[in-house]
């Protein structure tokens, strides 16, 4: 009977040392699960500064489209200005040769 009631103690000592051993890897478990969040969310307020500083740098879309438009008319009023410029030049090319085709046929 001894020798019964003495592996019965040596099962409930094992039983419970598993379960102190269980009890430890899940607070270990616990622990790493903890830190990770802790990283995770470290990352995330990380981006979220980097997302705010960036929309402080870049245009929002009016301000871009404001900016574009007014590009394109002082692009377009070059060309324009380009277009009269080279049509004024031909013209006057025209008009000399004409006026000197005439004087050298004169004479």
């Amino acid at each position: 009977m001894s020798r019964g009631v003495t592996q019965l103690k040596e099962l409930v000592q094992l039983r419970f040392s598993g379960l102190d051993r269980e009890a430890e890897l899940r607070d270990k478990h616990t622990e790493l699960l903890q830190r990770l969040m802790e990283s995770k969310l470290s990352e995330m307020n990380q981006l979220r500064n980097e997302n705010r500083e960036m929309q402080k740098d870049l245009l929002s879309r009016n301000e871009y489209q404001s900016a574009h438009q007014r590009l394109m008319e002082q692009v377009a009023a070059l060309w324009k200005f380009i277009y009269i410029g080279v049509g004024a030049g031909i013209i006057i090319q025209l008009v000399v040769g004409a006026m000197i085709v005439y004087f050298l046929s004169r004479h």
